[in-house]
């Protein structure tokens, strides 16, 4: 059993010691590292990257992708893990994962998906795009959703605790009571393509991180028999609980696949069993557009924190401060302070049981044939 002060000293205060943490576990453990480097620098002028760390055989038929911070500050969590799965391979600890690396199975740690999200300790990246709703076919029409455009202004009024805010508040109070909370979530929550300032935007092309997606892709995964994801996530469900979340058709065989390894406490949106409402454009069409669908195998790994309106309202106050204030400002501190506990807890009762969930899925995609 892992001790939790130890499992403390693997999660990180901010994006440049999390990197620097995962760069020198993924060295310990021999693993080849190779880097994306972004074309910004972070809040602090550091360097930021989408940083790769493969274990194991280059000939491996099953490669286990393990991706953090595809929403930027969840990466704290995100990263922690992969770091801790690290230190416990460079130290002999890795128990049946590191027996299935001596033989048909590897891991591909993707560090930070959105590095600048992040460095700022925001969801969206620089383009304030939602990478999970960047994955859509920006040749054709994308999905619409009217009824965001009919809360936006509430959403991001012009102030946050002000009267702009206010009357917001009370605006979206009377919309849940006509329509219910559920479709509130559902057009919150589902993505929207129309309002660049906006919450859950999915950009009007592909964003740096698709295409980097398509390049770590192309570069280590187009030979290998199997392929699976396994992306790492905050701030949906119970707190410290990690649901396992499927963002495909519930009919496909990949659902199938993934009920057969993980368990059939996988949820689908799509079937209406997930905390997560249906949406477009998730990161697993990056890896699966290249990888092929008939080889990939892809799920979320969605930890709770606070309770759902707790978190809708940091990223609300982010957006506010990103629209209208000034993010190196004391109320840029304090905006950066909510979203960080929205996508994270600090506490051992949440970290310990976390890092075992995290653990178990490893292995069990480790042993599976």
């Amino acid at each position: 059993m892992i001790d939790a002060e130890q499992l403390a000293d693997a999660f990180a205060p901010d994006y440049g010691h999390a990197r620097g943490k995962f760069l020198a576990a993924a060295e310990a453990a021999g693993a080849e590292l190779s880097a994306l480097l972004h074309p910004e620098r972070g809040r602090g002028g550091e360097e930021l990257a989408l940083d790769l760390a493969w274990v194991g055989s280059r000939s491996s038929s099953h490669v286990l992708v393990v991706a953090s911070g595809t929403h930027g500050g969840e990466g704290f969590m995100g990263s922690g893990l992969q770091v801790q799965l690290l230190r416990d391979l460079a130290g002999d600890a890795g128990g049946a994962v590191e027996a299935e690396l001596q033989r048909e199975f590897s891991i591909l740690f993707v560090h930070a998906h959105n590095p600048h999200g992040f460095s700022w300790v925001r969801r969206v990246n620089e383009d304030n795009i939602d990478l999970n709703r960047n994955f859509v076919d920006f040749g054709s029409r994308v999905p619409a959703n009217a009824t965001y455009a009919d809360l936006h202004d509430w959403l991001v009024p012009e102030d946050w605790g002000g009267p702009s805010f206010e009357a917001a508040e009370r605006a979206i109070a009377e919309w849940v009571a006509q329509r219910g909370e559920g479709a509130f979530y559902a057009a919150v929550g589902g993505g929207q393509y129309t309002h660049a300032d906006g919450l859950f935007y999915g950009g009007t092309a592909p964003s740096w991180t698709r295409r980097s997606v398509a390049q770590l892709c192309a570069r280590h995964l187009t030979g290998t028999a199997r392929v699976s994801l396994l992306d790492l996530h905050t701030g949906l469900g119970p707190r410290a609980y990690g649901e396992l979340i499927y963002a495909g058709a519930p009919e496909s065989a990949e659902h199938q696949r993934l009920r057969g390894i993980l368990g059939d406490d996988v949820t689908c949106p799509a079937a209406g069993t997930s905390s997560s409402p249906p949406v477009s454009g998730t990161i697993d069409h990056g890896y699966r557009e290249v990888v092929g669908a008939e080889r990939f195998t892809g799920v979320v790994l969605e930890v709770g924190t606070l309770p759902l309106v707790e978190v809708l309202a940091a990223h609300r106050r982010d957006a506010v401060l990103w629209k209208y204030g000034d993010p190196r400002s004391a109320e840029g501190d304090a905006t950066r302070s909510g979203m960080r506990a929205a996508m994270f807890g600090e506490e051992p009762e949440w970290q310990v049981p976390v890092q075992r969930r995290f653990q178990e899925l490893v292995e069990r995609f480790a042993r599976s044939r």
